[in-house]
């Protein structure tokens, strides 16, 4: 194996790790809906990198990579940490904004219901 295909399979690595950053985004849902509680961080943390262990391993037999070496796993880890640092941030932030526009429409048909039946009650 010549440095060339080191090089291609480090980024087919830093790619895989960034895709691993999109299996995190369910399992980081589900942390905030467990209420963040240290037990159920670890049980969702310890799946997600189940997962993505899985994913991994796929990926690298699905290009045939020969074997294990040190750095597909740095490229790996890599992936994950420019996914959690950029595009994560992003992907909370149109989550917050989305959610916050949920509730905003649903108080506001919950306000309208209410005056509709105080209206009725008073004819």
């Amino acid at each position: 194996m010549d440095g060339a295909d080191q090089i291609y399979i480090f980024l087919v690595c830093v790619l895989t790790g960034m895709a691993g950053g999109l299996l995190y985004e369910p399992f980081c849902a589900l942390r905030r809906l467990a209420g963040g509680k240290t037990a159920a961080s670890l049980v969702f943390d310890t799946l997600f990198f189940l997962a993505f262990a899985g994913l991994c391993v796929s990926a690298s037999s699905a290009f045939a990579f020969p074997d294990f070496r040190v750095y597909m796993f740095l490229g790996d880890m890599l992936g994950l940490i420019l996914y959690l640092k950029s595009i994560h941030r992003i992907v909370d932030f149109l989550q917050k904004v989305c959610y916050n526009r949920a509730r905003k429409v649903l108080k506001r048909r919950k306000s309208s219901k209410n005056s509709k039946k105080k209206e009725v009650q008073l004819l």
